[in-house]
């Protein structure tokens, strides 16, 4: 597919004026990440895989904390509401991936959920700034390609934001060599300011762990 060029995408650039702050997640943000993937994955027919909250909680948290003591090594990241702190949006990247063509190292992003109570424009614009963050890490690690993909069936808003932004989109996977890119991403970014306003606190993530030792009903009956 031909890739489209088109610098207005920066009209999507997280402002002051978005009602959501874009901040790293934290060990208290895991059961709010969870109940956005299991409203998405509720929404597909997923006859192969049976949802298991725990585990992607379990997962969720060890990214999160991979995050913390090394911004290098994942990129998890939450769109929080300015006035009631709830969590609109999420994405998670990991890095060390590869094609198996190809000995390059790539990003694959892993998940980008949004409130799908949302309006419209709102997760239009908290998609594109996923595809910016993206690129802004990827830039911090100095690696030149991310990989990007959906098993929604409806993905065609998803892909053309892709499209706009440099993505060469095949099916349901979309590339990106960074020096593609129609966001003006900037300089390399230093790594340590993607978590550099971290609300972490240590012994948060000490009770989420012990949370996750319930079963899901009671770890959703405890937030």
């Amino acid at each position: 597919m031909q890739r489209i060029k088109n610098p207005t995408l920066e009209c999507y650039a997280h402002t002051a004026a978005d009602p959501w702050r874009w901040r790293p997640a934290a060990g208290p943000d895991t059961a709010a990440i969870e109940q956005l993937a299991h409203d998405y994955f509720d929404r597909e027919p997923q006859p192969i895989y049976q949802w298991d909250s725990l585990e992607f909680s379990r997962n969720v948290l060890i990214s999160t904390v991979n995050q913390f003591y090394n911004p290098r090594r994942e990129l998890i990241s939450v769109a929080a509401h300015v006035d009631t702190g709830q969590i609109l949006a999420y994405t998670w990247a990991m890095r060390d991936q590869r094609a198996p063509w190809s000995t390059e190292e790539m990003i694959a992003v892993r998940m980008a959920h949004v409130d799908l109570n949302l309006p419209t424009r709102a997760r239009v614009h908290l998609v594109a700034q996923m595809l910016r963050m993206w690129e802004t890490w990827a830039a911090a690690c100095d690696i030149a390609i991310i990989c990007s993909s959906t098993i929604r069936q409806d993905s065609g808003v998803f892909m053309r934001l892709h499209e706009r932004a440099g993505y060469y989109c095949l099916g349901s996977v979309a590339y990106l060599r960074r020096n593609t890119a129609t966001f003006a991403v900037g300089s390399v970014a230093n790594p340590d300011h993607i978590v550099a306003h971290s609300t972490y606190n240590p012994a948060d993530y000490a009770g989420a762990g012990r949370e996750h030792s319930v079963s899901s009903q009671q770890f959703r009956a405890a937030e």
